[in-house]
């Protein structure tokens, strides 16, 4: 993911993306790779992660029937996290990172129906970038049901991208991993969400 984001630095999507970041001010908590730029936690995420797609050169799990780019989701709001945070361990970053993971493609998994005949892509990848941002801030049960509630809202995917070639094929990455920092942190907050964002009627 780290390789794919130096190789994809200098892409113009990675330029928009830093461009995108500068836009808003905000407290220096978290490095923007490459570069070198402090962002708030949030948009050094968005930053990171569409910078890790750019190039799509990123790793991608097949036994899936629309393909995952899993890494590319989790790992920047996971690094990000860890470093807003100097007290979370390494193990705990490690931890986090392989549940956030094994939830992400075990949902991709759970689809059938090929993106190309419902329009739909990636709807699954905030609630990977969800779980590593609740274990990493280190939520309660409570909580984190909230944080997977209010991922709900943020949940999108289209695939007209592919149709049209369009940047949103990278930015999405950066948009599902910022989202998935913003329902933790939304959740930590006091924020409720549904509860049944996967089982109820509408789930």
């Amino acid at each position: 993911t780290l390789a794919s984001a130096i190789g994809g630095s200098d892409d113009k999507i990675a330029h928009f993306a830093r461009r995108l970041g500068s836009l808003s001010g905000g407290k220096a908590e978290c490095t923007v790779w490459v570069s070198g730029e402090m962002l708030p936690a949030c948009l050094a995420v968005l930053v990171n992660a569409t910078t890790a797609r750019a190039i799509d050169f990123d790793d991608t799990y097949e036994l899936c029937i629309n393909g995952c780019h899993a890494s590319a989701y989790n790992v920047p709001p996971a690094l990000a996290l860890a470093e807003r945070d100097p007290s979370i361990t390494g193990s705990e970053l490690l931890v986090a990172l392989a549940t956030a993971m094994d939830l992400h493609m075990r949902l991709a998994r759970s689809v059938t129906t090929h993106s190309l005949k419902t329009g739909r892509d990636n709807i699954v990848a905030v609630w990977g970038t969800t779980a590593v941002s609740t274990k990493l801030l280190r939520l309660d049960e409570e909580k984190t049901r909230n944080a997977f509630g209010i991922a709900y809202a943020h949940a999108a995917g289209e695939a007209q991208m592919y149709e049209e070639g369009a940047h949103t094929v990278s930015l999405q990455q950066g948009l599902r991993a910022r989202s998935g920092v913003e329902s933790a942190l939304s959740a930590m907050v006091g924020f409720n969400g549904p509860r049944e964002p996967f089982f109820g009627k509408y789930g």
